[in-house]
């Protein structure tokens, strides 16, 4: 990102710049700043970095990728990664909320806080966070997706007459 023409915003990082070279050394700065550059926007890796959600380790640079998405898996509660792993595998939102005996608003709900922990807005993203050693499930999970009938569904209420 270019910020020479946003004024005091440009003066201020340039001085932050400077004093972090400073502290921490010509040598020691520009690895950091070869690893940052490193990070990716799509991944809202920067955000995740300032957040503490996302830990860069020199050692493990070349898997930001792979460490963003474990560790942003790791904030979801155990009932997220379970919504979770059912969405990705294309449940319906009425199916997983049945599977899981709660309420449909519930699992929406529970959707609604997968996509805004790991920053997504799609049901289609969330597959690229499951981590490695839970894809076989979510592979699994797809065919077992509980067929939907044509007629409306019957209310476990009965209507009383009159």
């Amino acid at each position: 990102m270019l910020i020479e023409n946003m004024g005091p915003f440009a003066d201020e990082t340039s001085t932050a710049e400077n004093i972090a070279r400073e502290v921490l050394g010509h040598k020691a700065y520009a690895e950091a700043e070869k690893r940052g550059s490193g990070l990716s926007g799509e991944r809202f890796e920067v955000q995740r970095l300032a957040l503490g959600t996302l830990s860069i380790d020199a050692a493990t640079i070349d898997h930001a990728a792979t460490k963003s998405t474990s560790s942003s898996w790791q904030v979801l509660s155990e009932a997220e990664q379970e919504v979770a792993l059912l969405a990705a595998a294309g449940w319906p939102n009425s199916a997983i909320a049945v599977r899981r005996g709660t309420s449909t608003k519930t699992t929406d709900a529970q959707i609604s806080s997968i996509f805004q922990k790991l920053m997504i807005n799609s049901r289609e993203d969330i597959a690229g966070f499951v981590p490695q050693d839970q894809r076989s499930r979510v592979l699994a999970e797809r065919s077992h997706i509980p067929r939907q009938s044509r007629d409306k569904p019957r209310s476990i209420h009965p209507r009383l007459p009159g």
